[in-house]
This record gives C-alpha cells, sequence and structure tokens, in this order.
C-alpha cells in the first residue's frame, strides 16, 4: 500500500474509534434500560476487540508496520475508553437507585 493508502486508512480508523465511542457515550448518557445498554456494550466491545486482536495479529505475523500497530493501538485505546464509559453507567445506575430508595 502505498503512504496516502495508509493515511487514508488509518484517518478512518481513528474517525470510526472516535465517532462510535462518543455516540456511545451521548446514547448512554440518555438512560437507556440497562440491559440494552449493556448490550449495546458487549457488541461495541467485541468490535474493538476484534480490532486490536486484527493488529496485534498482523503485527506478530507481517511485522513492524504502521497499519498494523494503528489497528492494535485503537483497538485497545477503543476497548478501555469503553469499559470506563460502561462503568461509569454502572455507577450511576446504583447511585439513581439509592438515592430513590432514600428517598
Amino acid at each position: 500500500m502505498t503512504d496516502w493508502h495508509s493515511a487514508v486508512v488509518f484517518a478512518l480508523l481513528i474517525l470510526f474509534t472516535v465517532t462510535a465511542l462518543e455516540l456511545f457515550r451521548f446514547w448512554i448518557a440518555r438512560s437507556p434500560a440497562r440491559r440494552t445498554a449493556m448490550a449495546a456494550g458487549l457488541v461495541l466491545g467485541l468490535i474493538f476487540f476484534a480490532i486490536a486482536a486484527g493488529g496485534a495479529v498482523s503485527l506478530f505475523f507481517a511485522g513492524k508496520g504502521f497499519l498494523n500497530l494503528a489497528f492494535f493501538l485503537a483497538g485497545a485505546a477503543g476497548f478501555g475508553i469503553l469499559c470506563q464509559i460502561v462503568m461509569d453507567f454502572g455507577r450511576r445506575v446504583d447511585m439513581r437507585r439509592a438515592l430513590a430508595a432514600d428517598l
């Protein structure tokens, strides 16, 4: 692949990661049902895990490369940030439940 092809793939990868995480965060802030939020988080987590695993496997077999490392890092970062968003959602739901019980 030429350099500009790699740059386009990298830009699309970063655009997907940021857009998916921000849309999920905006959607989860609207307080969907807990089961629906966890299912959507699981699907998005599997996508990020697959991106990271694909990057790691290609790093292992093909050696060092810009796109291999970019896929691994984008998948790992997306998975980590997604875990933080889901944990914050769980804490927020538990806090609301505790406040409702106090009232």
